[in-house]
């Protein structure tokens, strides 16, 4: 009686855990495995905003429900996340955009004194959201620092292949760090968005 409760129970875990239908995406090599209860996802996709090319995760569904979650453990920024300067913008230069590089332009629109520095982040707009790229070679790049008079523009040029590698076809932002030069404490962020179409 004992043996054939057990074996009743352990035959309908089974049941349950068993997939009884496993799906490839056409989405760059996703699996979806499919239960009588449970649904997982197992997440690994084409995307620009990776610079392997590709975004993982997985989630996990039991009885239509999500209980489990997680991609790439990105961090989700967008624009308000920043606190943007309304006195210097940034601008793309143009025909300066190959896959690899490109010269942007600074501008102090403003009759105050601000500094920049070498450091700028890429982040790329995947489902209208603002994902950090990331750093295929953790470079120790030297920090200098600039300074940006009033109403003066300054142009630099940004080769990103070293820390994020070619970039491929997507939308992109260019982050960069400015603070005026009477208050450093202060970090306002500039922005410019570009595309690569090839």
């Amino acid at each position: 009686m004992k043996k054939r409760l057990l074996f009743t129970i352990i035959f309908i875990v089974t049941l349950l855990l068993i997939p009884l239908k496993i799906e490839r995406l056409k989405d760059g090599g996703s699996t979806i495995y499919t239960g009588l209860i449970y649904n997982i996802k197992k997440i690994h996709m084409l995307s620009e905003q990776s610079s392997t090319g590709y975004i993982d995760g997985i989630e996990i569904k039991v009885f239509g429900l999500t209980i489990y979650s997680k991609l790439d453990n990105h961090i989700i920024k967008n624009k308000s996340d920043y606190e943007f300067s309304d006195k210097i913008t940034l601008s793309l230069k143009k025909d300066t955009l190959p896959p690899k590089k490109a010269t942007f332009v600074i501008t102090n629109n403003s009759d105050e004194i601000y500094i920049y520095n070498t450091e700028y982040k890429i982040e790329v707009n995947y489902n209208n959201k603002w994902l950090p790229l990331k750093e295929t070679n953790a470079s120790i790049v030297k920090n200098n620092l600039y300074i940006l008079k009033g109403y003066e523009s300054n142009e630099i040029i940004i080769d990103w292949e070293e820390k994020y590698g070619k970039l491929t076809k997507g939308r992109y932002r260019l982050l960069k760090e400015v603070f005026k030069k009477i208050d450093e404490s202060q970090i306002n962020y500039i922005c410019e968005e570009f595309f690569i179409d090839k």
